[in-house]
């Protein structure tokens, strides 16, 4: 899917509203992402601001690790290592999507920040794969409910402000 300035912007807005700062951050990025209007890929951006930033994409192209998000996985290195893991779109796409959620929770640090910015249920249907898992608020609120963590942001973002289909923005705190 890619990155936005409007993403930048709200993780920035949410970092800030938690008292904390790109610079020096520990980020985990499902997928490897492109930074749309920069025309470059998304961890270079984050690393360019101070995160360092891993990258899990099932194809490993561009400097992400090929690792299949569907199986659980056991890296005890980096178990509540990260402080923000992103998922800009990635989790819709991955054929057992629970299994994804709960690596992202596995990876995420306690306190720390888990950006999801999905397709809305009902929209975003054209061309996509056949595992397209599509989400609402209702899901990230029982989700967030069932392992204890807390909605820092949970709302549809509609195509008008951000571009492109409707999305279900949910940011959690673990």
């Amino acid at each position: 899917m890619g990155i936005r300035n409007f993403d930048i912007n709200i993780m920035q807005n949410i970092l800030s509203s938690q008292n904390l700062e790109f610079s020096g951050l520990k980020m985990l990025q499902l997928g490897d992402q492109m930074y749309r209007e920069k025309k470059i890929r998304a961890k270079k951006h984050f690393e360019d601001m101070g995160l360092f930033v891993l990258s899990i994409d099932i194809n490993g192209q561009g400097e992400s690790l090929p690792i299949d998000l569907s199986k659980p996985i056991n890296w005890p290195q980096y178990k509540g290592y990260f402080d923000i893991v992103t998922n800009f779109g990635t989790s819709e796409h991955v054929s057992d999507h629970m299994t994804c959620f709960e690596n992202i929770y596995y990876f995420c640090k306690n306190g720390g920040i888990m950006y999801n910015l999905v397709p809305r249920e009902g929209c975003w249907n054209k061309g996509c794969h056949k595992h397209a898992h599509k989400y609402n608020t209702e899901f990230f609120k029982s989700w967030a409910g069932e392992h204890f963590c807390t909605i820092l942001e949970n709302r549809v973002v509609d195509s008008k402000e951000r571009f492109r289909d409707d999305m279900v923005l949910a940011v959690l705190r673990k």
